[in-house]
């Protein structure tokens, strides 16, 4: 399946400024006559395969621009091997999930700073799944 290139939910994710952390670093690859680039972080011990195109993204990452400026960039670079809007937005979930990116804000805080009430609290939970029911929970005790 192919994705399609724009993706309904890029605006969550746009305004982001992304960089990697510190403790990260990326090697070049060539397995079965391809390129690949591998993620490694230092810290957790993990690491994450990229491909070239992704590669290019996350090397631009440097704290400075957002992720459409970034997208923007690859895509005039790279044409129809750039990342596709979802695809950027798996990777900066995965990333994200692997504490190996930073940003000027987390998705969750970018969709949700307006959150004052029980109500929005709640809708925090249904969004995000179970989760996030606790968070859910200890908002409304406060009434945050």
């Amino acid at each position: 399946m192919v994705d399609s290139l724009f993706s309904p939910s890029w605006y969550r994710v746009a305004d982001l400024v992304p960089r990697l952390r510190s403790h990260v670093e990326i090697h070049r690859h060539e397995y079965r006559d391809r390129i690949w680039y591998i993620l490694q972080d230092h810290v957790s011990g993990r690491s994450q395969r990229f491909s070239p195109a992704v590669y290019k993204f996350i090397g631009l990452m440097d704290g400075t621009r957002t992720v459409q400026q970034l997208w923007d960039a690859v895509t005039e670079e790279a044409g129809d091997q750039a990342p596709a809007q979802d695809e950027v937005i798996r990777l900066l979930g995965q990333l994200h999930s692997a504490d190996a990116l930073i940003t000027d804000a987390t998705p969750i805080v970018v969709n949700y700073s307006g959150a004052t009430s029980a109500k929005s609290a709640a809708q925090l939970s249904n969004d995000c799944g179970p989760r996030w029911q606790f968070v859910s929970r200890c908002l409304t005790q406060i009434n945050f």
